[in-house]
């Protein structure tokens, strides 16, 4: 499996400030979101955006969020 940082040459780094932007709209979803942060503080690849349990039939429900600068993005959505 090729490592997830590969894919920079072709879509450009992560875009941390569009992702704490992200982040900032998620946290203000009033009595949705769980947490919302980064996946590593020193070396960001991904936002990670836990929602409150209930949701559906899932006990709980995570979106991993990456946004690179040349406006390439991916959305992954787990659940249980």
């Amino acid at each position: 499996m090729a490592d997830e940082t590969d894919i920079e040459d072709a879509v450009g780094p992560i875009d941390d400030v569009t992702l704490k932007e992200i982040r900032t709209v998620c946290t203000r979803a009033d009595g949705l979101v769980e947490d919302a942060g980064f996946d590593s503080r020193l070396d960001p690849t991904k936002l990670q955006i836990h929602f409150r349990d209930e949701i559906a039939e899932a006990t709980w429900c995570r979106f991993d969020i990456r946004w690179f600068q040349r406006q390439y993005y991916s959305f992954h959505c787990l659940d249980e």
